[in-house]
């Protein structure tokens, strides 16, 4: 029962999405465990042994420099009983008629081909945001079986867990942040994904291995960071899927990936998050 201290900071500047992208990528390394994201305005929750005022003060000061306006509050709760107040407002996701996203807690009603079991504690991933939506759709278009799946910037690890089930030979996930580590690894064990290995880090951890294909929801700046790490670990003809940016930053993704020799294959969207399937032919 996770019954800590946690302390709320909001964090309020104009509204710009890859400004929060970042903040909300700095914060979790403080570690910020879960965010809320309204725009204009970001919600982040830590636990009180893990706070530290000075280093939330130096990141906000590293933005102001940067000539960004940006205020915050600050607010501690009494204790109480948090995977239960997450439970309470987690239902599960049906997508496609093809694969439903639930807690232990649920119960099926319905034949779904893929039943993925989420443990809801605060890590990203549950199927409730459009990004991790639009991945699951997009893997379920992908013929997983026999293929050396890597999902990067996992969260939950819901998109590796679907992959092992679809029939992928082996599959990596990695995600930099602790809470979501330990997620994925209960999750993995919960739903019987024994081919289905969970690392704790960042891109270092993919130097010498390869796969045929790679998704990763993560966001603009990241993906166009490690778009080259993902050419050079991935096999001839493989594919790479990845969202978690709005559409607006289309253009300047498809770009960076045409320059390491990726190809457009699948666009979705929802509510203007984007995610697109390529196709690596080689630089």
């Amino acid at each position: 029962m996770n019954m800590s201290r946690y302390i709320e900071c909001t964090f309020h500047f104009p509204d710009n999405q890859e400004f929060c992208e970042i903040l909300m990528a700095d914060l979790a390394d403080l570690p910020f465990e879960s965010f809320e994201d309204f725009g204009d305005k970001l919600i982040g929750y830590v636990r009180k042994e893990c706070y530290s005022e000075a280093d939330v003060q130096r990141v906000v000061d590293s933005f102001v420099a940067s000539g960004y306006e940006i205020t915050r509050e600050v607010k501690e709760y009494e204790p109480q009983n948090w995977n239960e107040e997450w439970e309470k407002n987690f239902e599960p996701i049906i997508i496609d008629s093809d694969c439903i996203i639930r807690a232990p807690f649920h119960k099926v009603e319905g034949d779904f081909r893929f039943d993925l079991i989420i443990q809801p504690k605060m890590s990203f991933g549950t199927g409730h945001h459009e990004t991790t939506r639009l991945m699951v759709k997009q893997s379920l278009e992908i013929g997983f079986f026999g293929l050396k799946v890597l999902d990067m910037g996992c969260g939950t690890s819901v998109l590796a867990i679907l992959a092992s089930k679809m029939g992928a030979e082996n599959v990596l996930a990695i995600d930099n942040n602790e809470w979501a580590y330990d997620n994925s690894l209960e999750n993995v064990v919960v739903n019987h994904v024994e081919n289905t290995s969970v690392l704790l880090g960042d891109e270092s951890l993919l130097t010498g291995k390869q796969f045929d294909v790679i998704l990763a929801n993560i966001n603009r700046n990241i993906i166009l960071e490690q778009l080259k790490v993902y050419a050079s670990c991935l096999t001839n003809g493989g594919i790479l899927v990845a969202s978690g940016f709005y559409d607006h930053d289309e253009a300047v993704i498809v770009a960076k990936a045409n320059e390491y020799g990726f190809s457009v294959v699948l666009k979705m969207t929802e509510n203007n998050w984007v995610s697109i399937k390529f196709l690596y032919n080689g630089s």
